[in-house]
């Protein structure tokens, strides 16, 4: 029996908890620094009160359930016990305002745009002061290859944890295959699709968001973006434990190899059956990860330290792993 891709199935794993601190994927920990910003009304230069600050590591993909550090009366805030490293700043936004990165002079949808933090070891640093513009939103149909709707397809601006699951910037499809994804900044942004039988693809159909098609919203309208998804390719092959041991549960993922971004999952399910196959957008590159439980012992890591995995655009591609 093969093991398929699923979207939500499966243990939540070490994400789970860097989600709820308000830090996507942060650097190896060691003495903490310190980031302060402050918010403003785009228009105005008011300050906006509310605001909830995630920082994000560059290439290591997602975004954080939640954060815990909103901005004050004033516009401030401040996010202490930061790892040393570069960041990215995330912003979930009060009702009025549209979600952003923190670019240099403004908000967008676009992560490359979005200004470089450096935190350094018991230093604060000053990031550029965020400014927040009225939201918009992206509404439109998720069809299939031949032509169908596509019901409960998930749409999103990030493509979140496969075991943590959906975040907030998502939203899932109908039975219609009609979606509205709102509360976004008036900025072009990149729509992931995910779905339990075809490859999670980018708007575009193509699995490396910095390639992605990108949606210009507009403030206080409803922009119209219809999707058919992509069949993509079939990644598959034999999982094997390097020390011979039975796993009790395992689970393979494939993340872009230049964003980070999870893009494609396969779990256990039978025991003693190593077949694992997932479906991915292709061309791109992917890094494999890992995680096994065998007994009480729960390990992860990366597949020939994080080796780059060529995906062809269409057909099969085996690859066996040895973890």
């Amino acid at each position: 029996m093969k093991h398929r891709s699923s979207v939500r199935a499966g243990a939540v794993l070490a994400a789970a908890s860097l989600a709820c601190a308000g830090i996507a994927a942060p650097a190896q920990a060691g003495p903490g620094g310190r980031v302060s910003a402050t918010v403003v009304d785009s228009a105005t230069g008011q300050p906006v009160a509310g605001a909830c600050i995630a920082l994000v590591v560059p290439g290591r993909g997602g975004l954080p359930d939640h954060c815990g550090d909103d901005s004050d009366e004033q516009g401030r805030v401040t996010i202490s016990a930061v790892p040393a490293g570069t960041y990215q700043i995330f912003v979930f936004t009060p009702e009025g305002y549209g979600y952003q990165w923190a670019g240099p002079r403004g908000g967008t949808g676009d992560q490359q745009e979005a200004a470089k933090i450096r935190v350094r070891a018991g230093r604060t640093v000053q990031a550029p002061t965020v400014r927040l513009n009225p939201p918009g939103s992206i509404s439109g149909v998720v069809r299939d290859p031949d032509g169908a709707p596509t019901r409960w397809a998930n749409v999103a601006i990030t493509a979140w944890d496969f075991g943590v699951g959906p975040s907030r910037g998502s939203v899932d499809a109908d039975v219609q295959g009609r979606y509205t994804l709102d509360h976004l900044g008036p900025y072009a942004w990149p729509l992931s699709f995910t779905t339990g039988d075809l490859a999670r693809q980018w708007s575009g159909g193509v699995g490396n968001r910095f390639r992605a098609e990108k949606i210009q919203v507009e403030a206080g309208q409803d922009t119209r973006y219809d999707n058919t998804l992509t069949r993509g390719s079939v990644l598959r092959g034999a999982v094997t434990l390097r020390d011979g041991a039975e796993a009790d549960f395992w689970r393979i993922t494939a993340v872009n190899a230049t964003t980070g971004d999870p893009i494609g999952v396969a779990d256990s399910t039978e025991a003693g059956d190593p077949a694992y196959e997932m479906r991915l957008a292709g061309p791109q590159q992917v890094r494999i990860s890992w995680y096994v439980r065998v007994g009480e012992e729960s390990r992860s890591g990366s597949w020939q330290n994080g080796a780059r995995v060529r995906v062809p655009a269409s057909g099969v591609r085996t690859l066996d792993l040895t973890i």
